[in-house]
């Protein structure tokens, strides 16, 4: 996103465009995206469906729509306009993913990871949604499948602290204890000023009584 004073400066001259050119479905969209740059979501959306009313067939337009949805809490909207992004491309990534956080705030956790499944079936190195995909299996308490994801992540990169916490939570949830140590000093070890590793790290050695390590890890005498 923008600095305000970029947004500011694009949507000074973003008028313009469109009284020159008001048929034109690219300067609306380009509009939307300004007046989004600026958090003016309702602004952003009337844009976007002008763009929309012009061109039927715009999918950065519908995209966009379903984002700016989900941003002012019409999650079902966004949904409708996400599903409309995704016919008229299946492989958007981008709908794809904009789907899945509708699809996830709506509780609809099982649809959710279909479209984590389509998303890596488009784009297999994906890692973030290898990672988001582990996450949504850990919620549903499927400890194995989510290990297995988040795995596949760290295969395609190792250097993500976030995903090697994330591993050792699995791990724990497991009962795999000493393997999710690993894990959380692995996260440790990347980035050693990341608070939240040692700190699941911590709470689990205390839920097993190292008390001694506990304060180790949090730095405590």
């Amino acid at each position: 996103m923008t600095s305000t004073k970029q947004g500011e400066d694009k949507e000074e001259h973003q008028p313009e465009a469109v009284g020159v050119y008001p048929k034109s479905a690219i300067s609306w969209y380009n509009k939307g995206v300004n007046l989004h740059d600026l958090d003016r979501f309702e602004e952003a959306l009337a844009a976007y469906e002008k763009a929309i009313e012009i061109y039927p067939n715009l999918i950065e337009a519908w995209i966009n729509k379903g984002f700016v949805l989900y941003c002012l809490g019409r999650t079902k909207d966004a949904l409708v306009a996400n599903d409309k992004a995704i016919e008229i491309n299946p492989n958007s990534i981008g709908a794809w993913k904009n789907k899945v956080l509708d699809l996830e705030l709506l509780g609809r956790v099982e649809e959710a990871l279909a479209a984590y499944e389509k998303i890596i079936e488009i784009n297999p190195k994906d890692e973030a949604t290898w990672h988001n995909k582990g996450l949504a299996l850990n919620d549903l308490d499927r400890f194995e499948e989510a290990l297995a994801a988040i795995n596949k992540a760290i295969e395609i990169n190792p250097n993500n602290e976030s995903t090697w916490t994330s591993k050792g939570i699995s791990l724990g949830q497991l009962g795999r204890t000493e393997e999710a140590y690993a894990a959380f000093d692995k996260a440790i070890e990347i980035n050693p000023k990341d608070d939240f590793a040692p700190f699941i790290k911590g709470k689990a050695l205390l839920n097993n009584g190292k008390y001694e390590w506990t304060r180790k890890i949090f730095g405590r005498q």
